[in-house]
């Protein structure tokens, strides 16, 4: 067997199980899909892309959008910002028996991204009480990067030598991880916490060969490459720099095959993809396109943060959504440096100022917004 392969042990109930009957028989398949596909990790929590699921099954991106949605209405998978989660992943895994797997399930989740940590603090979509060992940031912590974005397009992979550097695809690849997965039940229930005497995961765990996340990032894009091409590929001369991030070398490699090959057999586009490494003017394109995706993705982070009104006024007042305080009159206003909303005093004599009325009419239907410069 191979060293890297793990184990997935899944209960013969399943085929007893009310909702699993319901299925139909693709449906069933994507779902054994999400349960043991070689991405999979010992918190049930890991960075998948539709993608792989259509070139892993030969289906339809539509076919797997909705048996995706049937999964998230059921509470039995969601797929969240490129992650799969598998609510009840851990309570069917016994951890309190198994202090390895508890130990590499924790240094999974403790690694997954800001926006990913806040969706799985939620019991309804991740049945362990996640915020007893991960500190989970706050909703309006966003942040402004000029490659990687979060909370909405966190790095899978961080720069070597950061914490949390460790592949959440090879967390638990050393581990013996016989997962007796059973899926009756839905909703919240009830968890018997893992000892709390077990000592905490190693704080400095070393990152992953870079050839690794070369092969992951591969099969991010839906198309699964051994060692050896991913060394290959690392052999090429590329700054190293450019296989890690969202919009990394391998993504546009992936953009490139499929744009100018677009009716290929999976097997084909494949092929293509190892030797596109070597295609004249790759390397020159990739930079322009990674920074057009890049700045696409911070105008909808941007978009979404000025989304993010407070509830509350800083007199305590509910806002309801408003940019003006019902009570004590402050005034809401959108900071382009920060991103964040600051409260400005009450204007005089209860006018809104200028500068608040330029913006109101710029918001309003057929009128163009133009950004405000700090001052």
């Amino acid at each position: 067997m191979d060293s890297s392969t793990k184990q997935r042990y899944i209960s013969t109930s399943i085929w007893s199980d009310k909702w699993f009957e319901t299925l139909s028989m693709q449906e069933k398949l994507i779902y054994f899909h999400l349960l043991t596909n070689e991405f999979t990790n010992a918190a049930g929590v890991y960075h998948f892309s539709l993608k792989q699921i259509r070139a892993d099954l030969d289906i339809s991106r539509d076919d797997a959008r909705a048996a995706i949605e049937k999964f998230e209405a059921a509470g039995k998978a969601y797929y969240y910002q490129e992650y799969i989660i598998i609510p009840k992943w851990l309570k069917h895994q016994k951890i309190s028996d198994r202090s390895k797997m508890f130990l590499g399930a924790l240094s999974i989740l403790r690694g997954l991204p800001d926006g990913i940590k806040r969706f799985i603090a939620d019991r309804n979509h991740y049945d362990f009480p996640v915020e007893k060992y991960v500190e989970i940031p706050p909703a309006d912590s966003l942040c402004l990067k000029s490659d990687s974005l979060c909370p909405i397009e966190d790095r899978l992979y961080p720069k070597r030598g950061e914490k949390g550097a460790n592949s959440a695809h090879d967390s638990d690849s050393d581990l013996d991880l016989d997962l007796d997965i059973n899926i009756s039940g839905g909703g919240r229930s009830d968890y018997s916490d893992p000892p709390a005497e077990k000592p905490p995961p190693p704080e400095n765990t070393p990152p992953p060969p870079l050839f690794k996340i070369i092969k992951a990032n591969a099969g991010r894009e839906g198309f699964v490459i051994g060692d050896d091409i991913a060394k290959r590929f690392l052999a090429s001369g590329l700054d190293p720099a450019w296989f890690s991030g969202p919009h990394d070398f391998l993504a546009f490699m992936a953009y490139k095959v499929r744009a100018e090959y677009p009716g290929a057999p999976p097997e084909r586009q494949r092929n293509i993809f190892i030797s596109a490494i070597t295609w004249d003017n790759i390397r020159e394109e990739y930079p322009a396109w990674r920074d057009a995706r890049a700045g696409a993705a911070q105008s909808r982070e941007k978009a979404r943060a000025e989304k993010l009104i407070p509830p509350r006024c800083e007199c305590g007042a509910d806002l309801h959504g408003a940019r003006r305080c019902p009570s004590c009159g402050r005034i809401l206003e959108f900071d382009e440096t920060t991103w964040g909303f600051v409260f400005l005093p009450p204007p005089e004599n209860g006018e809104l100022s200028a500068l608040f009325r330029e913006e109101i009419k710029a918001r309003k239907p057929g009128s163009e917004k133009t950004p405000r410069k700090p001052p």
